[in-house]
């Protein structure tokens, strides 16, 4: 569904997905990490089609860099929206569930209810305390 105000939605298509990231450069490219593998919209989630690069879980887009965490744990990142992929010398610290990126700090969190966070690409992961 996508809005423009917050207020009405409109209905765009149904995919069943794990993870959603939208381009911030243009916002009518998508990315959704499915059983099938990771799809690509154009056209604001109205259509999908096989985007290729590694079996993604989780996704994070920021204005530098798409970021993934792989179905088995690996960290991989794309400066080029989603053509090439690069693997990182990072593994996830236990089952992820969710992931962001914030300047140069990847935060985890953990199906065993931790969040992480990696200053190097997920070589090392620290956990974040309350």
């Amino acid at each position: 569904m996508a809005s423009t105000d917050r207020v009405t939605w409109q209905s765009r298509s149904t995919i069943e997905a794990y993870d959603l990231a939208v381009d911030p450069h243009r916002p009518d490219t998508l990315l959704a990490t499915t059983e099938q593998g990771t799809r690509r919209s154009t056209d604001g989630g109205r259509t999908w089609a096989p985007a290729g690069g590694p079996p993604a879980v989780l996704l994070h887009w920021s204005a530098r860099e798409l970021v993934a965490v792989t179905a088995d744990g690996a960290l991989v990142r794309s400066v080029d929206g989603a053509a090439t992929w690069s693997p990182t010398a990072g593994r996830t610290a236990g089952a992820p569930v969710a992931l962001t990126v914030h300047e140069n700090l990847i935060y985890l969190a953990t199906e065993d209810g931790r969040v992480l966070r990696s200053a190097d690409s997920g070589v090392t992961w620290q956990p974040m305390t309350a």
